[in-house]
């Protein structure tokens, strides 16, 4: 990830569907889930959150299987797992073993999308299911565990900090929020790296210290120490560490409590340029959604609000008010499964 690497506006993949914005992430997403005509069984499936996501992200269609060349339907691929960790990938009805190919196939992914942000797979898949796909030992027809198939675990061995999620997942509010966050941060990280320099360093921890204090606060006091010794390292040093704990503070735990102290940080940013009425019902908000009464976007939706009417310039530069685009949240809201970080489904 701190390697030298071209422009965003000059990678014009034909791969590349969906938003062509160069402010968009880059996803990896099953070609299966986009309705495309590659699954072993022949069926047509479609995802109609992942659909909705195509309009936001900038979609590098994938199928190991069939772009080697086979067929849809086909028989069955099957991943096998040998005791001392290494799978293979067998297509019993032909006795062809398929591993070597496809693994060139999913580093080409890897390798071809400099920016890339995250992955939308197909879950159970031997090639693409992150963490739910049967393996098998060799020889044997019962299945042995469950494991990630060849392009997630490829993934996790190329770049570790890198968001993957399933068409099942992507349904659960709390996942579908947190996988969201991290791809855009992770988006706006190599933004950052195209010109990277500490005072643009500066300026991306300032964007997110609120958020990240809303997961991890002594992750945050930990980045801070990193920035302020910057000068004891190596600049690929000094990247490879703050990228590691940016990426580790959002597995942090959630809390109401929590997301109330980062919102009232905000809002002491606005607090004197509104009217004791505003003030009193915002507060009022606050306190329903702390005991669980109010949803969470109705309070992010108000001090936004506030913040683009008054131009607050400190407010609107927050990630914790915005960490994904407003349009994209709505039109998931609107029409299937709303992210929040705060029910669980």
């Amino acid at each position: 990830m701190t390697s030298l690497k071209p422009e965003l506006k000059e990678i014009s993949s034909p791969e590349i569907d969906g938003n062509s914005s160069p402010d968009s992430p880059v996803v990896l997403i099953s070609s299966c889930l986009l309705g495309r005509d590659c699954r072993y069984d022949g069926k047509i499936i479609t995802s109609e959150e992942v659909q909705v996501l195509t309009d936001h992200l900038r979609v590098v269609p994938v199928c190991p299987e069939t772009e080697l060349g086979l067929n849809s339907p086909r028989p069955p691929i099957k991943l096998w797992k040998r005791r001392e960790g290494k799978m293979l990938l067998y297509q019993p009805a032909a006795q062809k073993f398929w591993h070597r190919k496809i693994r060139m196939k999913c580093l080409r992914y890897l390798r071809s999308n400099p920016y890339l942000a995250g992955m939308i797979l197909k879950s159970r898949s031997p090639t693409c299911g992150p963490e739910s796909c049967k393996f098998y030992r060799p020889g044997s027809s019962q299945p042995a565990g469950r494991t990630s198939g060849f392009l997630p675990a490829l993934a996790a061995r190329h770049d570790p900090f890198l968001p993957i999620i399933d068409e099942k997942d992507i349904k659960k509010p709390k996942k579908l929020y947190r996988f969201l966050t991290k791809i855009y941060a992770l988006h706006d990280w190599l933004l950052l790296l195209d010109d990277f320099s500490i005072a643009g360093l500066h300026e991306f921890q300032a964007d997110y210290k609120l958020m990240l204090l809303g997961f991890d606060q002594q992750g945050v006091d930990e980045l801070g120490r990193i920035v302020a010794r910057q000068k004891e390292y190596s600049e690929s040093e000094l990247k490879r560490k703050y990228l590691k704990k940016f990426i580790d503070c959002f597995s942090g735990r959630l809390t109401r409590g929590k997301w109330k102290n980062v919102v009232l940080h905000g809002f002491g940013h606005i607090t004197e340029e509104i009217s004791d009425e505003d003030r009193q019902k915002f507060l009022q908000m606050v306190e329903e959604f702390r005991h669980g009464r109010n949803n969470y976007h109705e309070m992010q939706n108000w001090l936004l609000n506030r913040a683009e009417k008054l131009n607050n310039d400190y407010l609107l530069k927050q990630k914790f008010l915005k960490p994904f685009p407003h349009d994209l949240a709505s039109d998931l809201r609107s029409k299937y499964t709303a992210p929040d970080p705060f029910i669980e489904k």
